[in-house]
């Protein structure tokens, strides 16, 4: 099922891309990659809209654990606040779960990158008479340094202007309970432990993949901020 719904229709619309530009297979990745960040757009304004929401609560919640030690208690009181703000931390993981499969079936995709199966294409596209695996001087079917730490440095970039890994100003970090810190020390941690296994894993596979992760981060980075500035006018 995965074969048929994802990466099927991924592949096709690779190869589509790729006689379209011309043959140009970095081309068609990166407008490949953003047509889908594209269609996944509704999902990940939701996701951010729910991270934002809940980030703005986290002083009230630190104040509940404050005053209520008793956990039933705790639980019964964020509830209510959850429900008096209309937030729910867990209705940004359907979003999550949808865009999962497909960004899975875009990355296989890439990382096969010429030894694609014929068999498998729709009747109405065919494989490109030229076909061009160079981008910027860089052959995307080999390995490139260059694109792995350009994946890195950008995804640390992503990973520090996205709303979620931002802390609440109002939060106190003396005040919080050791939960808390222990959660804003894993955030700290992931903006740079992330980057570096992206750059490592980057390096050691085509670059065509390492050029996906690099439109990925750019264009999320893009994304995350023009939601957020949206949701802010609105607030």
């Amino acid at each position: 099922m995965f074969h048929t719904i994802i990466y099927q229709p991924l592949t096709n619309a690779l190869i589509f891309l790729t006689s379209f530009l011309s043959g140009n297979v970095g081309l068609a990745i990166i407008v490949l990659t953003i047509l889908v960040k594209l269609v996944l757009l509704p999902f990940a304004r939701s996701t951010i809209k729910n991270q934002i929401a809940v980030k703005k609560l986290q002083p009230h919640l630190d104040e509940i654990k404050k005053q209520y030690p008793d956990k039933n208690i705790q639980a019964q009181k964020t509830m209510e606040l959850y429900k008096e703000h209309n937030t729910n931390p867990l209705s940004g993981c359907l979003p999550v779960l949808i865009q999962l499969p497909i960004i899975i079936g875009l990355y296989q995709v890439f990382l096969k990158g010429s030894s694609i199966d014929t068999s498998i294409l729709y009747s109405f596209v065919s494989l490109p008479q030229n076909l061009s695996q160079m981008f910027l001087g860089l052959d995307l079917t080999s390995k490139s340094l260059l694109l792995a730490l350009i994946a890195g440095i950008t995804q640390y970039l992503q990973l520090k202007y996205s709303p979620s890994m931002q802390s609440s100003p109002s939060v106190v970090v003396e005040n919080q309970d050791m939960q808390a810190a222990m959660m804003e020390n894993m955030q700290k941690s992931m903006k740079f432990m992330l980057p570096i296994m992206i750059t490592f894993f980057s390096a050691i596979v085509p670059a065509a993949v390492a050029l996906y992760w690099v439109t990925t981060n750019v264009f999320t980075l893009i994304q995350e901020w023009w939601i957020y500035r949206q949701i802010n006018k609105t607030a």
